[in-house]
């Protein structure tokens, strides 16, 4: 299985040598996703059951940990059971199907549960992921000097 990024049509890699966690988009699979249940068995997962979600070997299991820089995950030995994958129409108990749109939510997002999506981070190095609740620096930084310099307009105005 891999895993599909509809926003940008490329697919999430491991990928050696990034600034956060090692993690790339490609336009080549590498086949290497696994998710395993808490009871260990070998079954169909179903929408809103809680998973790990693995790449590769090794230190190959992703989990919510803060990073000063990217988006917060982390690698593990072990399975971290925190993430949920549901379809787009939110149902819950439905069999996951191949070839199909599914959303990724970690529910040890702080300081909610979160939903992971495509970001641009503006840096190069750093993975385009997010939380639907990431603000994005960029945009942030533009607004304030905006609002100074509209502020310092306005004063100039006033003068």
């Amino acid at each position: 299985m891999e895993v599909w990024c509809t926003a940008n049509n490329k697919y999430l890699i491991w990928d050696k040598g990034q600034l956060s966690v090692n993690l790339a988009f490609s336009d080549e699979a590498q086949h290497k996703y696994h998710f395993h249940l808490p009871d260990g068995k070998e079954r169909v997962i179903l929408s809103g059951e809680t998973v790990a979600m693995a790449i590769g070997g090794g230190e190959a299991y992703l989990y919510y940990g803060h990073q000063k820089i990217g988006i917060n995950l982390k690698w593990s030995t072990k399975p971290v059971y925190q993430w949920r994958i549901y379809g787009e129409d939110g149902q819950v108990g439905v069999p996951l199907k191949t070839g199909t749109t599914y959303a990724l939510l970690n529910e040890a997002v702080e300081p909610d549960p979160d939903f992971m999506i495509y970001m641009n981070k503006h840096v190069p190095g750093v993975v385009s992921l997010g939380w639907t609740s990431t603000k994005d620096w960029l945009q942030e930084l533009a607004n304030r000097v905006a609002r100074e310099a509209a502020k310092k307009a306005v004063e100039a105005l006033m003068a």
